[in-house]
């Protein structure tokens, strides 16, 4: 087993409070020498000059202030987008509210057709080609998919959700350092969603890549600590790496939120199992059975003599692990984007 112990993260790394000082307005030599200046009578009728200045220099400061609060307030937020029936020639436009009244129904065939109906007239419309992707991947379509995400991203290369559903078709289709470069995109045009740092750990987990993948899981956890999906895969980036407490921990912080995951369950059953807890897994086995899981390869695993501990100093990179845990059951599926 490769040396993940000391290279994994913590798995409940938390983000350091401000430093109180890092507010504190900083001193520079100016306003120290305005602070120690010997006052200074004013000048005759220079009073009103004085005045119109002070105006002009509070006016500046409140603008720059009020700019900065916008950009700040909207850094890393994707500009708005512009309604897509604006960008399309008036016989087009009707079909636009028949393809998503077909999507809310469910009717994926019939909204593909909509949206082939207005790519006729109006082939270049980035937006109405990340849809009709989107309409494709949900039919299981990928080729057909893959090439509507391709040609609206040469169209507009900002559109995140693109890039991020491009990637899913790369994941499934094993591509996983395709998958890595577009989720990553992803994250840099959108980086306060959590879906594309959960989906590059997915990629990142896939190519074997642990230390990469539980920081991934870290980062979407930040943005949105309510997702059960996502401590089940790190859970599982822990029990791969032989951090069984750490692995139980995610499980069952995955489990408290999202109690529907049954394979969660079951990798439970599977850390216990390694960390020396039986008499747990057997309950978890029990649990998953009554669920209607099927436990036929979980059931031998446990059946089996957990690993021995690991030893006092890890192996190599290179060198095969002799304290390996079963397989785990795969995680949490990779998440799409409308």
């Amino acid at each position: 087993m490769a040396d993940t112990k000391d290279t994994l993260p913590p798995s409940e790394a938390e983000t350091p409070e401000p430093d109180a000082q890092d507010a504190a307005p900083l001193e520079t030599e100016a306003t120290r020498e305005q602070s120690t200046a010997p006052e200074q009578e004013p000048e005759e009728g220079g009073g009103n000059a004085a005045v119109w200045i002070a105006i002009v220099v509070a006016i500046v400061v409140f603008v720059v202030l009020s700019r900065a609060r916008e950009n700040s307030g909207t850094r890393g937020v994707p500009p708005p987008r512009r309604s897509v029936a604006t960008l399309l020639s008036p016989q087009a436009r009707p079909f636009v509210d028949e393809a998503r009244k077909h999507e809310k129904e469910g009717n994926d065939a019939q909204a593909a057709i909509a949206y082939t109906k207005i790519i006729e007239t109006d082939p270049d419309v980035a937006e109405i080609r990340r849809r009709r992707g989107n309409v494709y991947l949900r039919l299981g379509e990928q080729e057909k998919a893959l090439a509507d995400f391709d040609r609206c991203l040469q169209i507009d290369p900002s559109l995140a959700s693109a890039y991020n559903n491009r990637g899913t078709l790369y994941l499934a289709a094993g591509e996983n350092e395709k998958a890595v470069t577009d989720f990553s995109a992803a994250a840099e045009k959108n980086p306060g969603s959590p879906d594309a740092y959960f989906n590059r750990g997915n990629a990142q987990l896939a190519l074997g890549k642990l230390a990469e993948a539980a920081k991934d899981y870290g980062e979407a956890l930040r943005r949105d600590p309510t997702r059960g999906d996502v401590f089940a895969n790190r859970g599982v980036v822990f029990l791969k790496a032989g951090r069984f407490k750490e692995a139980v921990a995610d499980f069952d912080r995955a489990l408290k939120r999202s109690p529907e995951l049954v394979n969660a369950l079951m990798n439970r059953a599977l850390a216990h199992h390694c960390g020396g807890a039986s008499d747990k897994a057997k309950a978890d086995l029990e649990q998953a059975k009554a669920l209607g899981a099927d436990i036929t390869e979980l059931a031998k695993a446990l059946a089996a003599p957990p690993p021995p501990p690991p030893p006092a100093e890890a192996p190599s990179a290179a060198a095969p692990s002799a304290t390996a845990a079963p397989p785990p059951l795969s995680g949490s599926d990779t998440k799409p984007q409308d």
